[in-house]
């Protein structure tokens, strides 16, 4: 344990005295693929031994949450992959966060798209799903990850605030440990599942299917949030999305 503060320690120093340079290296995101899941996959297959190295490498930054919407670093890993940051953030908003969701409601207030990323969290809602040590898998999905793309990872899909089941399977979704109840997620910490098995031997891969019976509208919302990640709405003027509104409102009967 100390020698990996050491390296640590030796690492943030050599940050420090040699200039931060593009990324020579990081994961190619998988389809509907959370940022969170990206970093934790980075940090499987670089080798690096301790999380503070994978955080120095991708942000050039002590351990944060990655759990909101937009991380708050996320303009400085945009900066680190690409000298294009401009297209690099925009390519890890649309593709690795929750951004697309709430994109239409934030017309007009930035611009442009790499306007200050604290501006971007400040209008943003905070109590979201992985927020307070919550992160949602599925284990059909992850098996079927493992045979399209070699491993499995955490989809954006099943992180939309209020969706507990796999839109996929109609499976419910994983938060913690079936066996010892101990979360997926902690605080600053790199998620270790499905890659890695829980501290008392559970696997994700050998979960058994766990469907939710009964009303049909939780598996109706999953596929609805899924289907708005794929088909986001981009920027709406604030009076086309109130007509919008309108006109549904009164299609459903109501006033």
């Amino acid at each position: 344990m100390a020698a990996g503060r050491r390296a640590g320690i030796l690492h943030g120093i050599c940050r420090l005295l040699v200039p931060v340079r593009n990324l020579l290296f990081f994961v190619p995101s998988l389809p509907d693929e959370t940022i969170q899941s990206r970093v934790a996959r980075h940090h499987v297959l670089s080798g690096n031994r301790v999380e503070s190295d994978t955080f120095l490498d991708l942000f050039d930054s002590a351990p944060f949450s990655l759990e909101q919407i937009v991380p708050p670093s996320l303009m400085r890993l945009a900066d680190r992959v690409n000298d294009g940051s401009q297209a690099a953030l925009q390519t890890l908003l649309a593709g690795n966060t929750l951004w697309p969701l709430f994109e239409p409601f934030l017309d007009g207030v930035l611009q442009p798209l790499t306007a200050d990323v604290g501006a971007m969290m400040s209008r943003l809602p905070r109590r979201v799903v992985g927020l307070y040590g919550e992160a949602h898998l599925c284990p059909a999905c992850v098996e079927e990850d493992i045979h399209a793309f070699g491993m499995g990872y955490w989809h954006r899909a099943h992180h939309v605030p209020g969706v507990s089941m796999c839109w996929r399977h109609g499976a419910r979704l994983l938060s913690s440990c079936p066996q010892c109840h101990r979360p997926f997620q902690f605080r600053q910490r790199l998620l270790r599942q499905p890659w890695l098995a829980c501290r008392c031997g559970w696997q994700v891969t050998a979960a058994e299917d766990d469907g939710m019976a009964g009303s049909p509208i939780p598996l109706q919302y999953a596929r609805f949030a899924r289907d708005l990640l794929n088909r986001p709405l981009g920027r709406v003027d604030p009076f086309r999305l109130r007509v919008a509104y309108q006109n549904r409102i009164r299609e459903l009967g109501f006033k």
